[in-house]
């Protein structure tokens, strides 16, 4: 079919000269951002509110999606910060201290967000197969607080080794950056492979292994409410993966 060359070259060889604008993809980024805003805003409040009132339960699920909410609500709070910088292309007006702490708290919020999901998972199957073991998250001593606030140490440690190399640089306009003076290429698949095994594949490889050893033990669990928390860890877990 000669129609389909052109110049005796092939239709699909030439190159696309359709352009988006630049000002439109900003604009479309700003509605992203405030919709992600607004509905994670009231989601994430309801969650805590929900959920607060009974963090003394002895179910441990409910402990870790309050954590997973009041992370996924600290980043909500700083979103405005991108919201402006997405609109003023990349121009940050809010100071060094801003500039690390917005990073820190995203970063904070990917690898809590992730271990709080697997802990909850692995207390839901432990709950199921073994109800006479003793809970990860139990109610009462100190083991539930400080196991809590290890995962967040933890996090902010794993968060810092990124971290400490975000700036306030100053080009043509100041911008937040993530960029060492030194070995670069080094440092960026560094950083990479941490993101990549504790962020990913850790708590991937035991969500997915206790999701399909709940789903095997739920068959046979006539307990309603337990059935309703599985069907919840299992939400929670498609939306990690599929994140």
């Amino acid at each position: 079919n000669h129609s389909d060359f052109l110049n005796g070259t092939p239709w699909f060889v030439y190159e696309c000269t359709i352009k988006l604008d630049e000002s439109y993809r900003r604009i479309a980024l700003f509605l992203l951002y405030l919709f992600i805003f607004m509905v994670g805003l009231l989601e994430n409040l309801l969650v805590v509110w929900v959920n607060w009132r009974r963090r003394h339960s002895a179910n441990g699920v409910l402990f870790c999606i309050i954590n997973v909410s009041l992370s996924d609500l600290m980043v909500i709070v700083i979103l405005p910060f991108f919201m402006m910088e997405v609109t003023m292309d990349r121009v940050w007006l809010w100071g060094r201290f801003l500039c690390k702490v917005t990073n820190l708290i995203y970063v904070v919020n990917f690898y809590s967000s992730s271990f709080f999901l697997a802990f909850m998972t692995l207390e839901r199957y432990l709950s199921l197969t073994r109800p006479s073991c003793p809970s990860i998250f139990p109610v009462m001593g100190r083991r539930r607080w400080l196991l809590c606030g290890g995962l967040w140490l933890f996090s902010l440690f794993l968060a810092l080794m990124e971290n400490v190399h975000v700036d306030l640089l100053e080009w043509e306009e100041p911008g937040c950056y993530m960029l060492p003076e030194y070995s670069y290429t080094e440092w960026f698949v560094s950083v990479s492979f941490l993101c990549m095994i504790f962020q990913f594949l850790i708590p991937a490889a035991v969500i997915i292994t206790c999701n399909v050893l709940i789903a095997r033990a739920v068959k046979t669990a006539p307990d309603v409410e337990g059935q309703r928390d599985v069907w919840l860890v299992h939400v929670y877990s498609l939306v990690f993966v599929t994140c």
